[in-house]
């Protein structure tokens, strides 16, 4: 969610997608040509990714088990427990690009 991927891009990711540093992580199909190549990875985000794959071969996958159907029950779930509004995939996705485009004009005005 952090990275502002599709579904099918976030499951579609290999271990060998991520860089030696876990800094930035590689994406090998997008839906659209317009769709990113590489996303930085967020300081937060490193570890966890690197407990996720720390071990692993490089051609499995990074997430295994999931599939681009199960993505809204992993971010509508912990809304109500969180006491956040329930928010779909791609609502975040939307989220992220507002944050990441609108964010650096906010301090220039």
């Amino acid at each position: 969610m952090l990275l502002g991927l599709r579904n099918g891009e976030v499951v579609g990711c290999l271990i060998r997608d991520l860089d030696e540093a876990i800094n930035m992580l590689w994406i090998a199909a997008s839906k659209t040509e317009a769709g990113i190549p590489r996303v930085e990875v967020p300081d937060v985000l490193q570890p966890t990714l690197l407990k996720v794959a720390g071990g692993r071969n490089g051609t499995e996958a990074l997430f295994p088990g999931f599939t681009r159907n199960e993505m809204p029950y992993w971010t509508k779930t912990p809304c109500p427990k969180l006491g956040l509004p329930i928010i779909s995939p791609r609502g975040l996705r939307g989220t992220h690009a507002t944050a990441t485009t609108s964010w650096p004009m906010q301090l220039c005005h």
